[in-house]
């Protein structure tokens, strides 16, 4: 299980059959486009911040070479979603075959192109990197790629907005007193001495006395992170971001009433666990049950975005800290959590495969020593579309553990840290 789960998860979170020594024709016709890999296409584009022109060049070489597949076959020895092919000097088999990579190679050549040659369209640009015997196809699929673009406008980087107050695609922090005051630390990770996220913090609620648990995510798919929590009472809570026009700025207002009997529940999570854009809830009973309310506010009586659940795991119990977000990339929340001997583990979320579709299967083992923190808190605090950690000590300091899956040695997400801050003890939580 922990083989085929690092597999998949070097791979970019797709799942592809280990690179053979020999060349392999495809299969026509080309299976439909894999939306993980368009999201990871998407996300490395704007990772090196491409003009609109070389994301199209991007989306229209990934869907004339692969079908926007994440392709073990080719012509020769092409492989991937670009049809990479290793004796070019594009990579080994299996950097091509991560789909991060590919994306980067790609990108890096397009941006040049185009910089040289202004005047090119993007299926020229497109055809300048790839250089195809077929140079006309590129610009032939210009409105499949546009529809691809859109598709991932809708479904990449929203549900997963934990703790993005702020809706620029930056995880902010917000925290609580044991004085019922919230309090909101926007990102300016890119503005900020030291690149540190956090550097000041202003007063945004009061009244957060009687929440046992508050959780931070895009509940309404508008790209702002609402937040959700839970009263002694186990009445459930939501409050709309309206931070462009409540007075202020301040994005939380009064909380609707949106559920009840959730004191059977030791902890709550929040996350876009399907996939579609809207944050989901999961709740953990003290049996160690792990229970799963899908978002449906759209379609809900009264708009209501969690009425019903269905239980998805057991053995939570394991775990002393759990958080949810998207450490993939892949657009689906995935789950890390802190055991009582300090070892840090990841739960990859594999919804779309796993039987009777339950997201999350054996956790995975991924770092030690965390029992020096007293909480830990999962956002993509750099804007690259991975979720990132954060975790406090007791002694009130801040520290950031980017997320370098693609990179790190085998695909473990945060291996490294740095202190960001001090003087969070003031604060019952950190969301």
């Amino acid at each position: 299980m922990l083989g085929v789960a690092m597999a998949a998860l070097i791979s970019g979170g797709m799942t592809v059959l280990p690179p053979t020594a020999t060349a392999v024709e495809c299969p026509m016709p080309l299976p439909p486009r894999d939306l993980n890999v368009t999201k990871t296409v998407h996300q490395v584009g704007m990772r090196y911040l491409v003009s609109p022109k070389v994301m199209l060049a991007g989306f229209e070489a990934g869907w004339v070479e692969s079908h926007m597949n994440n392709l073990n076959c080719g012509d020769l020895d092409s492989l991937g979603v670009f049809q990479q092919r290793p004796s070019q000097g594009w990579g080994t088999p299996e950097q091509i075959l991560n789909v991060d990579y590919a994306a980067t190679q790609f990108f890096t050549r397009a941006i040049n192109v185009d910089r040289a040659n202004p005047g090119y369209t993007a299926g020229q640009v497109a055809q300048a990197v790839q250089r195809s015997a077929r140079p006309d196809r590129y610009d032939a699929a210009e409105g499949t790629a546009r529809q691809l673009l859109a598709e991932v406008a809708t479904t990449s980087g929203r549900g997963d907005r934990v703790g993005d107050v702020s809706g620029d695609g930056y995880a902010d922090l917000t925290a609580l007193k044991l004085d019922g005051t919230l309090h909101y630390f926007p990102n300016n990770v890119n503005g900020n001495a030291d690149g540190k996220p956090f550097t000041s913090s202003a007063q945004v609620g009061v009244g957060f006395g009687p929440f046992r648990w508050v959780r931070s995510a895009d509940v309404s798919g508008d790209g702002y992170a609402d937040l959700v929590g839970v009263q002694s009472d186990g009445s459930l809570h939501y409050l709309p971001n309206n931070i462009n026009t409540n007075p202020e700025g301040r994005p939380y207002g009064d909380s609707i009433n949106i559920g009840s009997g959730f004191q059977v529940f030791s902890d709550i999570l929040l996350a876009d666990v399907s996939g579609d854009g809207y944050a989901d809830l999961l709740a953990r009973k003290s049996d160690g049950t792990l229970h799963y309310f899908p978002n449906n506010m759209n379609s809900n009586p009264g708009g209501r975005p969690f009425t019903t659940s269905t239980q998805v795991g057991v053995g939570f119990e394991a775990f002393t800290m759990l958080r949810a977000g998207d450490v993939s990339g892949d657009g689906y929340a995935d789950l890390i959590g802190v055991q009582a001997d300090g070892s840090l583990h990841y739960l990859p979320n594999n919804i779309n495969s796993n039987p009777g579709g339950k997201p999350y299967g054996d956790s995975i083992n991924i770092g030690s020593g965390f029992q020096v923190f007293d909480e830990i808190v999962t956002g993509d605090l750099s804007g690259d579309g991975y979720a990132d950690l954060m975790a406090r000590k007791s002694d009130g300091t801040l520290h950031y553990f980017p997320n370098n899956i693609n990179s790190n040695a085998g695909g473990r997400p945060f291996t490294t840290s740095s202190q960001i801050g001090v003087g969070f003890d003031v604060f019952t939580a950190i969301v």
